[in-house]
């Protein structure tokens, strides 16, 4: 019997995803930190949720025009835009305590990660050999996931190795933010081999071109329905997501280190759950995983809603996160092989935009309601518009590859 092998992806294919991993790594740590950083200045939840609101609102608004950019100027180049956008302006973020200019270098570093989010997928699509869409697809979300568990738990322990050295205080503004700073650097760092290696395939078009593209008929009745099932997602995550981690260290009385180590463990069984994505959709169908996933999820996050035992909370938090989110990257792999190559950043977009937009908004609701009335509302808010995403996914894309075989490509089939 031979011996399983690792699918030999291209070396775009694998730039991309070291690009991805040191972003990912990024990620987590802010995930953990960021929220801690801004309160330990004395910032209330108000205001944190006006930082929230307006990072995924500056993406929002840039991420069609970031889309049909990458179609028409080139994906490489949308990239690069995207990190001189958001890189410079996330440091300025962890160097000042001006709440005007928090806000304002929130939506600057929201439109350098519209442009950053809406070539990631596109790219990786372009860079995988034939048939190797779907590994590609798991393996980019799996090494994302792991990295950004890698994050989430250094996000927990650097502050605290930092502070010893230098005498500050380990939840202190100066490590938290020493903290934040090094996650950035190492993001831009582990871009640099993209940067200098990657030839972009992308056959650029006109502007207008690829403006005027937006009213085909096909492409309208593909776009509705992402923006049904995603914005549904965005709009109920932003009530309470963001907020997580504040409600464990906060409701639950746990440390933000034993949050670290929570969300690190849950990262990892993302990174198998999402792993097995690809074949579990293979078996049953994308639409009803992804249907059947986001609903078992709601239960746990109800769970979480009402737990407050620790290790019921977290139990809860793990298998929440585990079941919404390991279905994104072959499912959204799925409707962008919906889309012409021509249009993929495009509909990349899209789906980003259908996304954040409603999070931008809940997410400031948020913030208030956490700050006057608790968390349950938002809790209650986030299961029912998870629930309502699920049923849309089973009415408006039951069979909708089917009908739409001719212009998709084989793996999508």
């Amino acid at each position: 019997m031979s011996r399983p092998r690792l699918p030999r992806f291209s070396r775009a294919a694998w730039l991309l995803l070291l690009t991805s991993a040191g972003g990912a790594i990024g990620v987590g740590v802010f995930g953990v930190v960021f929220n801690l950083y801004i309160t330990r200045m004395g910032l209330s939840s108000t205001t944190l949720g006006w930082i929230l609101g307006a990072g995924t609102g500056g993406a929002a608004v840039g991420v069609l025009p970031a889309g049909l950019l990458a179609d028409s100027w080139g994906r490489k180049r949308t990239l690069i835009l995207g990190g001189l956008l958001g890189g410079p302006a996330t440091a300025l973020q962890c160097l000042t305590g001006s709440t005007a200019l928090l806000v304002g270098t929130a939506v600057v570093a929201g439109l350098g990660t519209a442009a950053i989010a809406v070539v990631g997928l596109p790219m990786l699509l372009e860079a995988a050999e034939s048939g190797q869409q779907p590994a590609l697809l798991a393996t980019g979300g799996a090494l994302a996931v792991l990295c950004s568990a890698a994050g989430s738990a250094l996000g927990g322990w650097l502050p605290a190795a930092i502070a010893g050295p230098f005498g500050v205080l380990p939840n202190g503004t100066a490590a938290y933010r020493a903290t934040l700073l090094l996650a950035i650097a190492s993001s831009g760092v582990t871009a640099l081999p993209l940067l200098v290696l990657y030839r972009d395939p992308h056959h650029r078009l006109p502007w207008r071109r690829t403006a005027h593209s937006l009213a085909d008929p096909a492409w309208r009745s593909l776009a509705w329905r992402v923006c049904a099932i995603v914005g549904a997602v965005g709009l109920g995550a932003g009530f309470t997501i963001p907020y997580l981690n504040l409600y464990f260290t906060e409701v639950i009385g746990i440390t933000p280190a034993a949050f670290g180590v929570i969300s690190a463990a849950s990262q990892l069984l993302l990174g198998a759950a999402t792993l097995l994505s690809g074949p579990l959709a293979d078996r049953f169908g994308i639409v009803r995983l992804v249907a059947a996933t986001q609903l078992l999820s709601v239960a746990f996050l109800l769970a979480l809603a009402v737990g407050r035992a620790p290790a019921v909370a977290a139990g809860a938090f793990v298998l929440r996160q585990s079941l919404m989110d390991m279905t994104p990257p072959v499912a959204q792999g799925w409707l962008l092989g919906l889309a012409p190559p021509a249009k993929r950043a495009t509909t990349s977009s899209l789906l980003t935009i259908a996304q954040q937009l409603p999070w931008a908004v809940s997410s400031v609701a948020g913030g208030s309601l956490q700050a006057t009335v608790g968390f349950l509302p938002g809790f209650l808010l986030t299961a029912t518009l998870y629930t309502i995403s699920s049923a849309l996914w089973l009415l408006l894309f039951r069979g909708y590859s089917a009908a739409n075989r001719e212009s998709a490509p084989n793996w999508v089939k």
